[in-house]
């Protein structure tokens, strides 16, 4: 398919010596693959694959070959196919129906093969392979207990240059900033929980603090007693309420007083924390904000919309992706490539960045200098001198 013609170009253009071409219903290698002489590591699990083709022995580089989960049912065609690749050091072939001739410690040994003296691991690997299709696979080893390391799922494409390959949000965000910014808005939204749940806390202890004051101030009501009474000086009010104040009976009211006073120290700390998630919260909206103002940039590369800062002039040439227009730009003279492709994909979209950023960085005579991008599909362009 064209997304896996895509993803094989950008291996050629960038040198990568990992490729992950996983899940996408191959039934035959396509010719272009075996062009990938500096490959090392290849990903082929996931699709309908019956047999494997011999010409991957011309991948002379290749120690790593992932064909779990096909339909190859022959383990001679497997072995005819890797006794080219002298490099071999790992091969998957488990959820194949050839598997089901190899036991579970065979499959093992293909993955990780055993040090054996005298021979590569690529001997070993075609060895097994030879000894699984005569029936003699020896499963003494490797141990019961050692886990099962199947080819790295995070094989891919990425080219030796920094080109990020990042899903972007909804928003179109820049290579880079979606997957930040959404983890910006996850840490957010776990701020303004523990914000509800604090304010929730201090509209209790408010409602305790008060239903405590309410009960010392019924609990310290009562009759006076008149100044002229000729009641004895250590029996008058103040008197009697200094010693009522030993009673066990009154002990409640000062034992109140201290937990008042405890909530209320904890109400002023919660408050001090309530300000210091507010504070965090507005920290972290305004990260947000300042990625998402970036998120039609690449680099340090400007971006321009398509309003009446660029005058769009005659065709100067044509290719198969793209069309290249005289120009004016803010009144400079300038040249305007334009992608013409209607179905634009994350692949696509992260080729494209990969090339801005490669002309960003690159400064020549020869070379015409990057000037604008525009990032938005379907429109993707850039101006260049």
């Amino acid at each position: 398919g064209s997304d896996t013609s895509l993803a094989i170009r950008r291996a050629r253009r960038s040198g990568a010596k990992r490729v992950d071409l996983s899940c996408r219903s191959l039934r035959n290698l396509p010719e272009e693959l075996f062009s990938l002489k500096q490959l090392e590591a290849l990903d082929l699990s996931g699709n309908e694959l019956t047999t494997l083709d011999r010409a991957i022995s011309q991948l002379e580089n290749l120690d790593e070959l992932n064909l779990a989960n096909n339909r190859i049912a022959s383990v001679a065609d497997v072995d005819a196919a890797v006794s080219g690749l002298q490099q071999l050091r790992s091969l998957t072939l488990d959820g194949n129906p050839a598997a089901s001739s190899l036991p579970p410690p065979a499959l093992r040994q293909l993955c990780r093969p055993p040090a054996t003296p005298g021979q590569s691991p690529a001997h070993v690997i075609r060895s097994i392979l030879q000894q699984g299709m005569h029936g003699k696979v020896r499963s003494t080893t490797p141990p019961r207990d050692e886990p099962v390391v199947p080819f790295a799922n995070t094989i891919d494409e990425t080219p030796a240059m920094p080109a990020a390959r990042v899903a972007p949000d909804s928003r179109g965000a820049a290579p880079g900033g979606g997957d930040a910014t959404a983890h910006w808005h996850q840490e957010r939204k776990g701020l303004l929980a523990q914000v509800e749940s604090l304010q929730a806390r201090l509209q209790q202890l408010e409602e305790e603090s008060g239903s405590i004051a309410a009960g010392i101030g019924r609990g310290g009501g009562g009759g006076g007693v008149d100044a002229g009474s000729s009641l004895p000086s250590w029996l008058q009010q103040d008197s009697r309420s200094s010693l009522a104040a030993t009673l066990p009976s009154r002990r409640g009211g000062f034992m109140q007083d201290d937990e008042s006073a405890s909530l209320r120290d904890q109400l002023r700390e919660e408050q001090r924390k309530n300000k210091r998630l507010e504070k965090d919260i507005q920290r972290l909206s305004d990260r947000a904000q300042e990625r998402e103002l970036m998120a039609g940039s690449i680099g340090s590369v400007p971006n321009f919309e398509w309003n009446s800062e660029v005058e769009l002039g005659e065709v100067i040439n044509q290719g198969g992706f793209s069309v290249v227009h005289k120009g004016l730009w803010h009144g400079t003279k300038v040249a305007i490539k334009k992608l013409f492709d209607p179905n634009i994909t994350q692949e696509l979209l992260a080729e494209f960045d990969n090339e801005v950023q490669k002309l960003e960085q690159i400064r020549h005579p020869h070379i015409l200098m990057l000037l604008a991008v525009h990032r938005k599909p379907p429109a993707l362009s850039i101006i260049t001198e």
